[in-house]
């Protein structure tokens, strides 16, 4: 497979570094790409799970933010891809060193939004790891560039060609992740998190079923004043 060839998470080249390995073993024996029909309702499955578990809050913030991005993603008829950053023991601080790739990608590939986790290795590096929505980014470049900029060379990117394997992403990020997650504002939308609250608010346990209906573009009204609608079709408060 060429550089410049896109990995499939499912089809695509050998995973390379201690903390991809770990994330995308278990995805190998798996040859055919599941499709999107596979799930009925993504944003309900992936919401379900989290608040019948034992994750502490955190987990399910994490679990929540990362899904509803996928589901943005699926009604926007985006790509979502996977990013893996290493460090090396020369490396510096990585949210630094991410700061500026970040900027690189912007400027050269556009529109680059996405959530990110840190995970440390047994031998003590941290790693990053990303889910993104924006344009296919060459291995090469993205090794080169992390190198330049971090001194770790290893790097990974693939595109995800199913929702199932998107959620088992989704909790690998809480099971390795450690520390804070963080994310790019349009990642979902500006806002979110607030309608998210309010809904919560509002509708108690079936909350999970009204967040479902916000993201597939119903409204969801909370009262006589306030109906909410996700930005791409319009925002409506009376």
């Amino acid at each position: 497979m060429g550089v410049n060839d896109e990995h499939s998470l499912f089809l695509g080249g050998e995973v390379q570094g201690e903390g991809a390995t770990s994330l995308l073993a278990k995805e190998r024996v798996q040859r055919k790409p599941l499709g999107l029909s596979s799930a009925s309702s993504l944003v309900y499955s992936v919401h379900k799970s989290p608040f019948q578990s034992s994750w502490i809050k955190s987990q399910k913030r994490l679990y929540q933010r990362v899904l509803s991005g996928f589901e943005c993603a699926k009604r926007m008829g985006d790509y979502v891809r996977v990013m893996v950053l290493t460090s090396s023991p020369m490396s510096g601080d990585i949210h630094r060193s991410f700061e500026v790739l970040k900027k690189r990608i912007r400027r050269l590939y556009g529109r680059f939004e996405y959530c990110a986790v840190k995970e440390l290795t047994k031998g003590g590096l941290e790693h990053l790891h990303l889910v993104y929505r924006g344009k296919f980014i060459a291995q090469k470049w993205l090794s080169e560039a992390w190198f330049n900029i971090h001194g770790a060379k290893i790097v990974w990117v693939a595109r995800l060609f199913s929702w199932k394997l998107a959620k088992h992403l989704a909790r690998y990020f809480v099971k390795e992740g450690f520390g804070r997650f963080w994310m790019s504002w349009g990642w979902v939308y500006r806002g979110f998190v607030r309608d998210w609250k309010i809904i919560v608010s509002k509708y108690g346990k079936w909350a999970v079923r009204f967040w479902n209906r916000l993201l597939r573009g119903h409204d969801v009204k909370i009262n006589d004043v306030v109906i909410l609608r996700v930005p791409w079709i319009v925002q409506k408060r009376f």
